[in-house]
């Protein structure tokens, strides 16, 4: 990785800043749009870029592919997916290495994508000093005082600035040391991490990766990490859209063909055609000249659907003459071919860290009309819920019948998908039900991050494919 400027003092915790800070993001809501100047691709290269083939190539005895996927929901979605990650540092197979080792690909949305990027980027340093340098900041007090600077006073009314550039910029400059996309590529170490937005005018999720940049024409590598993960989690009215210039496609891109064909098939495959449709929403020449990128979770809180389709799909967001081409997240490829062949995965693990929280009743208690937050947190927080239980559900119902046709083939004996999720509804009370009741913010007392931590190792050990993954893998406690 490239070597990264001396990290800047952190200004002091200011948690007495809490409702200040909410009512200057309120007030800053009428400001405009940030607008991320992306230099345009010269020419297409689909073997160069942040692509999951492209981060590490697979060994020999690569034959178990993990898959974690974080939540969103603040500072609790960041602590709750740390406890996972911890709890899988200590988890350790019979060849000594440790499960977290093992992990592939990470695909987050919002509060989870602070987690998935520090360990990311930095690796074990997760462990030593993200709860001070994240969790245990209260970020809305700092962006409360850093809004108040002076030099932002003239930015923050511009068209090319808004609270979204700023909360940005602290993350760049603070948190994760002016990395970029070029950075994670040079490293050449997994897991490959997948930052999920919102495309505004589609209402689909945008992913951080060369292959969606390739749709817009641009280089994905120069962009800060830190402006992927604040448009994944930049939240409607709190925060302002993040813009990005939409550039034509670069030479030698050409539509890849399925999407034609899904667009004459609507009846037959209706989802086909909808991601039919998204892919030539970028590459039509017509009035998409930028595009604005919301919080993640409006399309999918858990940032699963995208990940599993691109596993379960042959369609590929890439271009003419490559289609046919052996690509690293072609799993379902990778699992079906025979166990001497290159590539081959034996088994594969989709673990989902889910920081939902329980349901509030707390305006039921009062005939009074409930005021803007309250309605705008039901508007947005409630579809969500639903759109959540079904993409897990989704994913288990794939890997059912893959599992079913396994066996009926007698291929297989038992299967070899797990599909795992942690989440509050397996821990036991009292913790069960007070990690449920932790606020949305980016601000938490210390003893609720050492509930989420703890309350995740407990979730994770009480899931009962968690536990066959164990007996099969001959999982034991790593040491210290």
């Amino acid at each position: 990785m490239a070597s990264h400027p001396t990290m800047r003092p952190r200004p002091a915790r200011c948690r007495d800043a809490r409702a200040i800070a909410a009512g200057l993001l309120a007030a800053l809501a009428v400001a405009a749009c940030g607008r991320l100047e992306i230099p345009p691709q010269a020419t297409y290269a689909p073997d160069q870029g942040y692509r999951f083939e492209n981060v590490a190539k697979p060994g020999p005895q690569d034959r178990l592919f993990v898959a974690l996927v974080f939540s969103g929901g603040g500072t609790r979605a960041a602590a709750w997916s740390y406890g996972v990650l911890d709890a899988l540092r200590g988890a350790a197979l019979p060849d000594g290495r440790r499960l977290l080792d093992e992990v592939d690909l990470i695909s987050s949305v919002s509060g989870g994508g602070f987690t998935s990027a520090y360990y990311g980027l930095f690796g074990d340093r997760l462990f030593t000093d993200f709860r001070s340098r994240f969790l245990e900041v209260d970020i809305q007090a700092m962006l409360f005082w850093r809004a108040l600077l002076p030099g932002n006073w003239f930015r923050l009314p511009t068209a090319d600035f808004s609270r979204s550039d700023l909360v940005a910029e602290y993350y760049h400059d603070h948190l994760f040391e002016q990395c970029t996309f070029a950075d994670l590529v040079q490293a050449q170490r997994r897991p490959y991490l997948i930052f999920n937005a919102t495309d505004m005018s589609l209402g689909a999720q945008f992913e951080f990766t060369q292959d969606q940049f390739d749709l817009i024409g641009s280089d994905l590598g120069p962009l800060p990490v830190a402006w992927a993960v604040a448009a994944s989690s930049a939240f409607p009215v709190l925060l302002s859209p993040l813009t990005l210039d939409r550039h034509p496609p670069a030479a030698g891109f050409i539509e890849p063909r399925w999407v034609e064909l899904a667009l004459g098939d609507m009846q037959n495959n209706p989802e086909r055609y909808r991601r039919a449709v998204q892919v030539r929403s970028y590459l039509a020449d017509n009035q998409r000249r930028y595009l604005h990128l919301l919080d993640g979770g409006l399309s999918d809180n858990l940032g699963v659907r995208g990940m599993w389709q691109r596993v379960m799909s042959s369609d590929k967001i890439i271009g003419f003459g490559h289609e046919k081409r052996f690509r690293g997240l072609d799993l379902m490829r990778r699992l079906q071919v025979a166990a001497d062949e290159p590539g081959h995965i034996d088994r594969l693990v989709v673990i989902i860290a889910n920081a939902k929280p329980g349901l509030d009743f707390s305006v039921d208690r009062s005939a009074r009309v409930p005021g803007l937050l309250p309605v705008i947190g039901t508007v947005t927080s409630a579809p969500l819920a639903t759109v959540t239980e079904d993409s897990v559900a989704m994913v288990r119902r794939d890997v059912a019948q893959l599992a079913a046709s396994e066996q009926l083939l007698k291929q297989r004996d038992r299967s070899r998908y797990y599909v795992i999720e942690a989440n509050f509804d397996l821990v036991p009370e009292p913790d069960g039900g007070a990690c449920k009741r932790v606020a949305t913010n980016f601000n938490l007392p210390t003893r609720d991050i050492d509930l989420l931590i703890r309350s995740a190792h407990t979730a994770l050990a009480n899931d009962s494919e968690y536990r066959r993954l164990a007996k099969d893998l001959g999982i034991g406690a790593a040491g210290p």
